[in-house]
């Protein structure tokens, strides 16, 4: 079951229980400006309202999530002490944090161009474990049929390496892993659907609920279909919402060309 919600998700969250994992690419307050999606307000807040905002977000995902529930949250570096002063019950698991690359970087003209994104893990209870398995197995698949997910760049050598996994370290994604047919891009801020398959993989098992409280583009919900997952995603924004729900039915018809190259990722 893959469910689209045009919502507030914090509405949508005082209806919610029982939900397996938490995998969402929340607002990272730097007053953000995209080209694809234009009104960003989203991204505007003040500094102590931000953290009112990430406060009201943990506590609300620590109350539908189930015990053993993993959540994994992108952020800006520069945003990290504020995530982690209010994180509440939940807990940092900084052994099972990831850094995500980009390969275009976002410039500036007073600091360096941003590159990185910060994929935290928390869990309710500390000694929760991630689980491996079947991102080792797509690992060894991919590898066998020398198809790989995307290319990393050889810091010795300067040339680019293929990569089967996109956990293994932190790297840079080199197109078209996340700007193909495969996955146009709808949202200034998406990330690789293969992206989000690998985090889903690490922290649900089949049929399990992934919830996701700002989707985007719903390349998290896609990867979660693609995975036999259920989900339920929240988009405020009803243009948004109804780009996503577009790509979605694309890939619903196995005949169209997106669906016939997702059918590939995994």
């Amino acid at each position: 079951m893959i469910n689209y919600l045009n919502t507030d998700c914090f509405e949508t969250m005082k209806n919610l229980s029982n939900i397996d994992a938490i995998i969402t690419d929340i607002p990272y307050g730097i007053n953000f400006h995209g080209e694809k999606d234009p009104n960003t307000d989203w991204d505007k807040f003040e500094k102590e309202e931000y953290k009112n905002f990430l406060k009201k977000f943990f506590e609300e995902t620590f109350k539908v999530a189930k015990n053993n529930a993993i959540m994994f949250v992108f952020c800006a570096p520069t945003k990290i002490e504020d995530i982690i002063s209010v994180a509440n019950d939940w807990i940092l698991r900084p052994e099972y944090t990831f850094y995500y690359c980009r390969a275009k970087g976002r410039g500036a003209k007073n600091k360096l161009k941003s590159l990185r994104e910060d994929i935290l893990c928390f869990t309710k209870i500390p000694d929760k474990k991630l689980d491996f398995t079947e991102v080792d197995n797509f690992k060894n698949i991919r590898q066998k049929e020398n198809r790989p997910v995307g290319y990393a760049l050889d810091s010795s050598t300067g040339k680019r390496i293929p990569q089967y996994s996109l956990l293994d370290k932190s790297f840079f994604i080199t197109p078209p892993t996340y700007n193909s047919i495969a996955e146009k891009q709808i949202h200034s801020c998406q990330k690789p659907i293969i992206l989000f398959s690998e985090l889903i993989m690490l922290s649900s098992l089949k049929n399990e609920t992934i919830f996701d409280p700002f989707m985007g583009s719903g390349a998290s919900g896609i990867a979660a279909q693609l995975l036999e997952r259920n989900y339920i995603g929240c988009e405020l924004d009803t243009e948004m919402y109804k780009k996503a729900n577009d790509w979605l039915n694309k890939i619903d018809n196995p005949s169209t060309r997106e669906a016939k190259k997702l059918k590939e990722y995994l």
